[in-house]
């Protein structure tokens, strides 16, 4: 799937059961949008898919690869993130609002890459009992970048029930 536009190339809202499987979204033009928001969905399956952007000039500051906002069992397993021009998104895969106790994010299997601020960003939880799981992901930082982006972000207070192992990154000493 190939977009051309400055919007979303997928924005579920509100939906459930929807699965992507073995597809590569990309952006063909210059950036200025984030590239596909999950907000408020259910039983949402991103698997195998390639999602970027391959156009040839920076875009606009402040978007990412994928914005999930209020996740309800939202999977991200064995994707790839990336950029035709390093750092032209800020951010590989931002989530927040985790506003309900059975809010749940699972990131398996991840590379996510060529981004300019940060590689995974997840803030914290209003209520105990979200869930945010974080396996075998691998965050890139580009090293042509001038100021080196960070790869994990976290602002997750002890509301939140986190697991995370075997995360790798490539980054300098501070930048992980």
């Amino acid at each position: 799937i190939a977009s051309r536009g400055f919007s979303y190339i997928f924005n579920l809202t509100g939906c459930g059961c929807v699965t992507f499987q073995d597809v590569d979204i990309v952006r063909h033009i210059t950036n200025a949008f984030d590239l596909i928001q999950v907000s408020g969905a259910n039983d949402v399956l991103f698997e195998r898919c390639r999602i970027g952007n391959d156009w040839t000039t920076p875009g606009a500051a402040g978007f990412a690869y994928m914005r999930i906002l209020y996740p309800n069992n939202i999977v991200v397993r064995n994707c790839m993130f990336f950029s035709g021009v390093p750092g032209d998104m800020d951010y590989g895969i931002v989530a927040s609002n985790f506003g309900d106790d059975t809010n749940s994010l699972y990131l398996y299997n991840n590379n996510v890459g060529d981004y300019e601020v940060t590689g995974v960003y997840v803030t914290g939880a209003a209520v105990p009992g979200p869930l945010l799981v974080v396996q075998n992901n691998v965050v890139v930082n580009h090293p042509g970048l001038a100021a080196e982006p960070v790869a994990f972000t976290s602002d997750v207070n002890v509301n939140m029930t986190v697991v995370a192992t075997h995360n790798a990154i490539f980054a300098a000493a501070g930048f992980g």
